[in-house]
């Protein structure tokens, strides 16, 4: 499939959560959960990698809580996302995918509800991209749903133990698997907090 289609789905769902006023639309519920993981871990300092922004609202809460003390920068392929990421929360964001990350050396990669929209096909490629960019010890912190999605599923793949098994097959090793139930006021959904380290 060419990526100009994966370019212009996400564009679109962009263009529905953020409106010409850059107010997001946002799943507030989930977010204080993410942040409240990542900060059980040290941020000061490290040199961050973000694959998949979206809207930018961890990075941004994670830069307000820091204070610009890290050196993080992010990909995204919706132009719409990268944006309101840069124009809201002043992140770096370049275009990219899981195949072409910057090259650089990591100490904290985050791919929260992101590796699920990675094409089956290219994964083992786009996990060896990952190992490659992580420096020695480096944290990965995946998210992912084990609800039903609400994404095109030409554009949205089932993310599980057989990913975290490729991934521990490029060096990195499992640390914690954490499943927990966010409640919406329309119902819960399920999802799953990882970190992996590099070897």
């Amino acid at each position: 499939m060419p990526l100009a289609r994966e370019i212009e789905y996400w564009d679109g769902v962009a263009a529905k959560l953020v409106n010409e006023d850059r107010v997001i639309r946002d799943n507030v519920w989930k977010r204080p959960e993410e942040i409240k993981r990542l900060l059980k871990y040290n941020w000061l300092g490290e040199n961050v990698l973000e694959i998949g922004v979206g809207n930018g609202m961890i990075a941004g809460a994670l830069q307000l809580i820091l204070q610009g003390h890290w050196d993080y920068i992010g990909t995204e392929l919706s132009p719409n996302f990268r944006k309101t990421s840069q124009a809201m929360f002043q992140l770096e964001v370049v275009s990219a995918d899981v195949l072409e990350l910057p090259v650089g050396e990591y100490t904290r990669i985050i791919a929260l509800d992101s590796l699920e929209h990675v094409r089956p096909e290219h994964r083992v490629e786009g996990y060896a991209k990952i190992a490659s960019v992580a420096a020695k010890d480096a944290l990965l912190f995946i998210h992912f749903s084990r609800s039903t999605s609400y994404h095109d599923k030409e554009f949205d793949h089932p993310f599980g133990l057989a990913d975290i098994a490729a991934l521990e097959a490029v060096s990195f090793t499992l640390n914690k698997y954490e499943r927990y139930t966010c409640v919406l006021p329309e119902g819960n959904l399920d999802y799953v907090f990882v970190v992996m380290q590099k070897c």
